[in-house]
């Protein structure tokens, strides 16, 4: 995988099971090229986990069937590769505009191979699940799920009790 400087870390499964984190223990979690803890990607994998959010009900129920392990680690490693280009030309990728920042240049530089470990272009398959990975991290957020505390009353249940 290349060095991002968002660095995607995986829990100790058994541990955070120990320690009563087990619904959570699958979620990859991202660190900023600063290793700090990044509060509302972390907390959009962990909505996107545990079935709170999903790009189809947006929310509205909650999925029976969150998405499997490899698929939270893609999530992650997408987010975080999206959260490092945002990072490297100043943008904040919860609010910026779709069409004019993720399409006409986070598509387009990974596409024309200006962004990429070799600089060379990108399978279209993996300019698409980037893209699609931050567009879901901006709906969540505009949804105002970014703004819930950070441990709120339906999260009680994820965390021992802890609210």
């Amino acid at each position: 995988m290349p060095d991002y400087g968002h660095k995607v870390v995986f829990p100790n499964s058994t541990l955070f099971e120990k320690k009563g984190f087990g619904k959570v223990a699958h979620i990859p979690f991202i660190f900023d090229g600063n290793l700090r803890y990044v509060r509302f990607p972390n907390r959009f994998l962990i909505d996107r986990g545990v079935g709170y959010w999903d790009p189809k009900n947006r929310g509205a129920t909650r999925n029976p069937l969150p998405p499997s392990r490899q698929s939270m680690k893609n999530y992650a490693y997408w987010l975080a590769n999206a959260l490092e280009w945002a990072s490297l030309r100043g943008i904040d990728l919860m609010t910026c505009d779709y069409s004019e920042v993720l399409i006409n240049r986070y598509q387009r530089e990974m596409l024309k191979g200006i962004y990429s470990e070799r600089n060379t272009p990108l399978a279209a398959e993996t300019v698409n699940s980037r893209v699609q990975v931050a567009l879901d991290f901006q709906l969540w957020a505009a949804q105002g799920t970014a703004r819930a505390g950070p441990c709120s009353d339906r999260d009680a249940h994820l965390f021992g009790g802890l609210a």
